[in-house]
């Protein structure tokens, strides 16, 4: 039996025990909140004992790993306490605030013997695995250009959770993770900003950027532009991937992809027969994701349900674990260049 604890018992420890519980030879060993009640609210409504909410308990219980689903400037400490203890770690994205940071949690990791790993869980939406998939098989051609819209969809002066000033980019960079490391997947290749523009619109409560634009490239000209807005509507995550041969549109939200081929001359009725067919392509693709989801075989977007599977997989078979924080540190660079930060050395490892 893997051994698995949860820290941190909110929104998103809720979503990781689920993916969690889903997993056969796995045991729930214990969930660690500052606020203990909290904690064995969260066991008693998956159905597990009272007791795997005792803090005094928790390292006790010998988890082989733990979760980590805490506010982002927790992540640092609690995984470096964690790593020390000599247990594999799955944190919540940023893994911490810092590229140094990251490079120290990931040196203790090396010299105790065990893993840290990242929930990109976008990246490992079935979805993407099945865009990835065409891309490595040469249905586009040479991959060009990726584009990706990201809406959030605040409600106008909405007010952003409290734990977000933690951020230096605010709820932004809390939904950054998404557009770029689905953005690296599929152009198959490490993307290095090139430039970027923040905008206010003044619709969410509060003195935050709502809007970024961001242009990733890679050194063999492939470019990505990403946008992401807090207030436009609807909600929306699109990417549309561009090559020499063809293009792919996903839309993550609806669980659609389209592939397109050829170029917009000819008749108007091959134009309106192609058009015909991607909508019949998307009527039962939309079917078989009500079927799926109804069957359990399929969780809605968001869910970190794939992504744990592949780590814990990785944990037992004891291969590198699918989302390492070394890939993640790109992603952590990425944004300390949009907002700066300047924060004290992280510890010692030794």
């Amino acid at each position: 039996m893997l051994r698995v604890g949860i820290i941190g018992a909110g929104n998103v420890a809720s979503l990781h025990l689920r993916a969690a519980l889903r997993q056969p030879e796995v045991e729930i060993v214990g969930i660690l909140d500052l606020d203990p009640p909290r904690a064995a609210a969260l066991a008693a409504r998956f159905g597990l004992p009272g007791e795997i909410a005792d803090p005094q308990r928790f390292y006790d219980a010998r988890p082989h790993l733990v979760h980590v689903t805490t506010t982002p400037a927790s992540h640092y400490d609690i995984g470096m306490d964690a790593l020390d203890r000599g247990i594999h770690v799955l944190v919540e994205k940023p893994p911490a605030l810092t590229a140094e940071a990251c490079a120290a949690l990931q040196c203790k990791a090396e010299a105790r013997g065990v893993t840290i790993g990242v929930d990109e869980n976008t990246v490992f939406d079935p979805l993407i695995g099945r865009a990835r998939k065409l891309i490595a098989a040469g249905a586009l051609g040479q991959v060009l250009h990726i584009a990706s819209y990201f809406s959030f969809g605040m409600p106008s002066h909405a007010a952003l959770p409290s734990w977000m000033d933690e951020l230096p980019g605010g709820m932004l960079e809390d939904l950054l993770p998404h557009a770029v490391t689905t953005a690296r997947a599929l152009a198959r290749a490490p993307l290095t900003a090139t430039s970027w523009h923040l905008g206010r619109s003044g619709l969410p409560a509060g003195d935050h950027d709502d809007l970024l634009c961001l242009l990733l490239g890679h050194g063999d000209g492939l470019t990505a532009s990403l946008t992401m807005s807090l207030a436009a509507q609807p909600p929306e995550f699109t990417i549309a991937v561009h090559g020499s041969e063809a293009s792919l549109t996903l839309d993550l939200r609806n669980m659609l992809m389209r592939l397109s081929r050829g170029s917009a001359e000819g008749s108007a009725i091959a134009r309106g027969r192609a058009i015909l067919t991607a909508n019949f392509a998307a009527t039962a693709q939309t079917v078989g994701n009500m079927f799926n989801l109804l069957r359990g075989r399929r969780e809605r977007f968001g869910s970190p349900l794939d992504l744990i599977r592949a780590h814990y997989a990785a944990i037992e078979a004891g291969t590198e674990v699918p989302a390492p924080l070394s890939r993640a540190v790109e992603t952590v660079a990425i944004a300390r260049a949009i907002w700066p930060v300047r924060s004290p050395a992280p510890a010692s490892v030794a």
